[in-house]
């Protein structure tokens, strides 16, 4: 699943409760089709710890609507996540990340 060239990133969500991070994308196989066709995805990442959330002081909207990358540092039992989504980034350490269709 391309998540870069394929899906529009529609929000960021956390869980107080069950420690858990989410990314919401509307993802379509055809990008030309993602406003009419698109399929919600969920990217969660759980059992999530040291979460930091930056936005660039320019911010623009069109900027933060794709997912640019995503680098995962192993790190014991869990593992250091820098999540790219254009003028947001988020750092976290999580213990477990899943694929989701709504």
């Amino acid at each position: 699943m391309d998540l870069h060239n394929n899906a529009v990133l529609e929000k960021i969500s956390f869980f107080i409760a069950d420690m858990t991070l989410v990314f919401g994308f509307r993802y379509c196989r055809d990008w030309r089709e993602i406003d009419l066709l698109g399929s919600p995805v969920d990217l969660e990442f759980g059992n999530v710890t040291n979460l930091r959330i930056t936005q660039a002081s320019d911010y623009d909207v069109r900027s933060a609507g794709t997912l640019e990358g995503i680098i995962r540092e192993i790190q014991s039992e869990e593992s250091r996540f820098i999540v790219d989504v254009g003028d947001v980034k988020c750092e976290f350490n999580a213990q477990s990340v899943a694929l989701r269709m709504r």
